[in-house]
């Protein structure tokens, strides 16, 4: 008696081993998407505390009224080099002070033109997004 398995028997292992694939490749994507816009949201979050910190050593914002790039204004408060993962575009913020009640508003952002509409922006510590 020989051992061994038939070419039906491999072939349905083979299906079911591609069934596999098909259920679970798409839901690695999903969560790789996932982790990318989690790791941005925290490095906007973590843009927004170096400014307040930055605020809360020196009595005032770094710039005011204008987009600038974090890692020339925040050197010291924030990592530098820090980049969106899903299409490498570098972090920026923008303080602006409300005219009506005088408190300032802190937006801040991978400027990179993917990375708005997959991972929103921080605006006076809401996240808000496209989708």
């Amino acid at each position: 008696m020989k051992k061994g398995f038939t070419l039906i028997e491999l072939m349905i292992v083979v299906v079911i081993i591609g069934i596999l694939a098909a259920i679970a490749i798409p839901k690695f994507e999903d969560v790789s998407a996932s982790a990318e816009k989690s790791a941005c949201r925290s490095n906007q979050r973590l843009v927004v505390e170096g400014l307040n910190v930055y605020f809360a050593e020196n009595g005032e914002y770094p710039i005011l009224n204008r987009a600038v790039w974090v890692d020339y204004y925040l050197d010291g408060y924030v990592a530098q080099g820090m980049v969106c993962q899903a299409g490498n575009g570098r972090y920026a913020f923008m303080v602006t002070k409300s005219w009506r009640n005088g408190l300032y508003q802190i937006c801040s952002w991978a400027a990179q033109q993917d990375c708005w509409p997959l991972h929103g922006y921080i605006w006076n510590s809401r996240f808000y997004w496209d989708q």
